[in-house]
């Protein structure tokens, strides 16, 4: 049976388009997902404190309720299309309107929907712009300048007058660390007064460091039965306490123990990680985190369940995807670093 001809009709469209459209990757959809934040780092102007969020689209936003309260201005709400959390559209009032729309226009600012780093599941939360805050107060001082402003906004007038002027002192700094070079030394420093601060300049006399209860449930999550009376362990324990511990103490720290300890001939590190930290501050921030990754351990399901928890608690300052070459692929009596 010969098959039938089909004729397509001709596509027209523009060769450069097309190029266009293949070249661009496909650019992120609200709600947007987090790609940088930190909940005990605001922004912070004066007494001011403020969420603020990088978004996978390079947006730097605030948080809408830390935007409203840092102004000083009232909420209004609606109810979202899916009937879920509360948006706020600012709606400037009548005496600061003419001002806002020489910069917005008339239409009321919508909020930028994120999905909330701070929970588990899709939670959408809802920001504004940072641009808009300086924007915003900027339109504030230039009512109060042409007296569009009375006694009742004097709280208002104060607000942004606080945050311009903090903006002001924030950019100059910031440009002149940029001009300098300063943001790099900077940067050294705070590194170099991390280290100072966990680890000690000579090797310390080992002291038992990780309780039998960290890998008690290390190996409950894991699903391996009971620790071996005998002390061998697999390989995988060392892997999973650099992640667990070492890659989340604080940035630079697993890189330097590592880098002054020494590789025996068969690979494995010549001395105990442990032996770095200082024997009061250091060892004492290193058994903190250690209990607390218990903690969490004992109060997860499962290893799935464990793994979900454990970066909204600890963040991570490494890659362990680096480790394939820092510990032996079998069982072993002792595992280096722990």
């Amino acid at each position: 049976m010969t098959p039938r001809e089909v004729v397509l009709p001709p596509v027209e469209i523009n060769p450069e388009e097309l190029a266009q459209r293949l070249m661009s990757p496909a650019q992120p959809k609200p709600p947007y997902k987090v790609v940088a934040h930190r909940a005990d780092r605001p922004l912070k102007i004066g007494e001011i404190e403020i969420p603020c969020y990088v978004l996978e689209n390079e947006e730097r936003v605030l948080s809408q309720r830390g935007f409203l309260d840092a102004t000083g201005f009232s909420r209004r709400h609606r109810v979202g299309t899916g009937g879920g959390a509360q948006i706020t559209d600012f709606e400037p009032p009548n005496w600061l309107k003419p001002f806002t729309d020489a910069v917005w226009g008339v239409e009321p600012k919508s909020p930028i929907p994120l999905i909330s780093p701070a929970t588990t599941g899709n939670v959408v939360i809802y920001s504004y712009p940072a641009t808009m805050l300086p924007e915003l107060c900027g339109a504030v001082m230039e009512a109060h300048r042409k007296d569009a402003t009375t006694s009742r906004q004097g709280a208002i007038v104060e607000r942004a007058s606080i945050l311009l002027r903090g903006f002001a002192k924030v950019g100059i700094i910031a440009l002149i660390d940029e001009a300098t070079g300063y943001q790099r030394v900077r940067a050294e420093r705070a590194l170099a007064e991390i280290l100072k601060e966990y680890l000690s300049e000579e090797l310390q006399p080992w002291v038992r460091t990780f309780p039998y209860e960290f890998y008690e449930q290390l190996y409950r999550l894991r699903e391996w039965g009971e620790p071996a009376p005998n002390g061998k362990m697999p390989s995988a324990i060392g892997r999973d306490t650099v992640d667990l511990v070492y890659s989340r103490l604080a940035p630079g720290v697993y890189e330097e123990v590592t880098a002054r300890t020494p590789r025996l001939s068969g690979g494995e590190l010549k001395w105990r990680l442990s032996r770095w930290f200082s024997p009061n501050q250091g060892h004492a921030k290193l058994r903190k985190h250690i209990d607390g990754v218990i903690v969490l351990m004992k109060s997860s399901i499962d290893w799935k369940d464990f793994k979900t928890r454990l970066p909204k608690v600890y963040r991570k300052y490494h890659d362990t995807r680096q480790l394939t070459l820092d510990l032996k692929q079998k069982s072993q009596r002792h595992i280096p670093g722990l």
